[in-house]
């Protein structure tokens, strides 16, 4: 999993995420930079929505309670001086998401 340790949003698009999917992106930032998110993470390049830029997808466990699965959408705007991770949704695993996230790390 990719080191995340700055983040930034649109505040609007956070608010409207909070009231459509139940999830602040401060609590996916909070799984992103999860310190044991590697034994726990799927990430993907979402080759599907890029729009002009590379954007990915991890779908992880919330750190204070691994049941709470995660499906981040986030893209990297880091700079020579910071690593800036954009988050632009996070909602709920599905429960087809949360069973191949788990054959994925039981692979791994």
């Amino acid at each position: 999993m990719r080191v995340h340790h700055e983040f930034e949003w649109d505040r609007d698009k956070a608010a409207k995420n909070l009231k459509k999917h139940g999830v602040s992106f401060d609590e996916a930032a909070r799984v992103l930079s999860d310190d044991r998110g590697d034994f726990f993470p799927v990430d993907e390049h979402d080759e599907e929505h890029r729009l002009g830029e590379d954007r990915y997808v991890t779908t992880a466990s919330h750190p204070d309670d691994r049941s709470i699965i995660l499906r981040i959408v986030w893209t990297d705007r880091s700079t020579d001086e910071a690593q800036i991770t954009r988050v632009i949704s996070a909602r709920l695993a599905t429960a087809r998401e949360r069973k191949s996230d788990a054959q994925e790390i039981t692979d791994k």
